[in-house]
C-alpha cells in the first residue's frame, strides 16, 4: 500500500488519509512536511488508530528548516487509557519545595505563593500488578522558557508525567504517542473537529445560493436541472456535495445553453389572414367597372 495513502478504522469511524489532506487541513505551522514526514503521521495515526480530524493527532511543521513533529491531542491519552480494561484509574499531580525545603507532592496544578514548582508525578493502577505503577518528572528537564511553559508551568508539568505514566504502564497502547508538552513545541493547538475529506461534505450557503440563482424559477429550467441533478444522483441542490459542485455547475449552464439554442431554432410560422370577402359595393365604382 502507497505510505502517502492510508484507510482504517478509528474509534468506529472510517478515516482516510492522504498527503494532500494532511498537508492542507491536518498541518499545524508555516513549514511544508516532506513526504517522509507525512508518511510517519500516516502510518502512526492508522497504527494506534487515531483520527486526526477529531484533533486526536498533529502534524506539527514551524518552517521549511525545522523537522515535523507528531503529537497526540491532550485527551487522547486519558480517552483511550479509560477504555483500557486492565486500567483501575490514575493520580497525577505537582511536586514543590515549600519554604522550609521541604519536598511535597500534590494531586493537582495548585503551587502556592512561597513554594517552588520543581517537578510533576503520576501513580497508575494497573489489574493483577500487585503495586502501583509511579513515574515523576523533573521540571528543568522540559520547561523550555516558551509562552505555554511561562503560563502554565503546573499544568504541563503535571501533564508530561501523566502521559509517561499511561505510556510506561501500558506501552502496547500508547507506543509512539507524545503530547505536544514532551515535545518543546508551542502555541496553542486547534480544537474544533475537521470534517473529514471536504469533497465529501455538502455545499454551503453560498454556494446553494448560486446553483438556485443559475436556475432561476422558469419551469424550463428547472426541469433541465433536475435532470443534471438526478444524473449524478441528487434530488435538490441542498444535498450536493462540494466535490460534485463544479461539474454540475457547468452541467447547468452547458443545458441552459442548449436550452436557449433549441427555443430559438423553433420556426415561428405566422397564422395566415383569414380570407377576404367582397360585399356588394364595397370596391365602389372602379370595381364595376373592371
Amino acid at each position: 500500500m502507497n505510505a502517502l495513502m492510508a484507510k482504517y478504522e478509528a474509534n468506529g469511524e472510517l478515516v482516510e488519509l492522504d498527503a494532500q489532506t494532511v498537508r492542507d487541513y491536518l498541518t499545524n505551522g508555516n513549514g511544508k512536511p516532506s513526504d517522509q514526514e507525512v508518511a510517519m503521521f500516516i502510518k502512526l495515526c492508522q497504527y494506534q488508530g487515531l483520527n486526526p480530524f477529531l484533533r486526536e493527532a498533529y502534524l506539527i511543521k514551524y518552517s521549511e528548516k525545522a523537522p515535523a513533529s507528531t503529537v497526540v491531542g491532550k485527551d487522547a491519552f486519558t480517552r483511550r487509557a479509560a477504555q483500557i480494561e486492565e486500567c483501575k484509574g490514575w493520580q497525577a499531580g505537582v511536586a514543590v519545595v515549600t519554604k522550609k525545603n521541604e519536598y511535597l507532592e500534590r494531586e493537582g496544578t495548585i503551587v502556592l505563593p512561597d513554594e517552588k514548582l520543581v517537578g510533576g508525578w503520576c501513580v497508575v493502577l494497573r489489574d493483577g500488578w500487585e503495586k502501583p505503577f509511579k513515574t515523576a518528572v523533573n521540571l528543568s528537564e522540559y520547561n523550555g522558557g516558551n509562552s505555554m511553559w511561562n503560563k502554565m508551568p503546573a499544568t504541563m508539568i503535571r501533564k508530561v508525567a501523566l502521559v509517561q505514566g499511561l505510556r510506561e504502564a501500558f506501552p502496547d497502547k500508547f507506543q509512539g504517542m507524545y503530547d505536544q508538552s514532551e515535545m518543546g513545541t508551542d502555541g496553542d493547538l486547534p480544537e474544533n473537529d475537521i470534517p473529514q475529506n471536504p469533497e465529501q461534505q455538502p455545499i454551503n450557503g453560498a454556494k446553494k445560493k448560486a446553483m438556485n440563482d443559475l436556475i432561476g424559477r422558469e419551469p424550463e429550467r428547472v426541469e433541465a436541472a433536475k435532470k443534471v441533478l438526478q444524473g449524478y444522483g441528487y434530488s435538490s441542490c441542498k444535498a450536493v456535495l462540494n466535490g460534485d459542485y463544479d461539474d454540475i455547475m457547468s452541467d447547468l449552464n452547458r443545458a441552459f445553453v442548449e436550452l436557449t439554442a433549441a427555443e430559438e431554432d423553433v420556426i415561428d410560422i405566422p397564422t395566415m389572414p383569414e380570407e377576404i370577402i367582397f360585399e356588394d359595393g364595397m370596391m365602389g365604382d372602379e370595381a364595376d367597372g373592371q
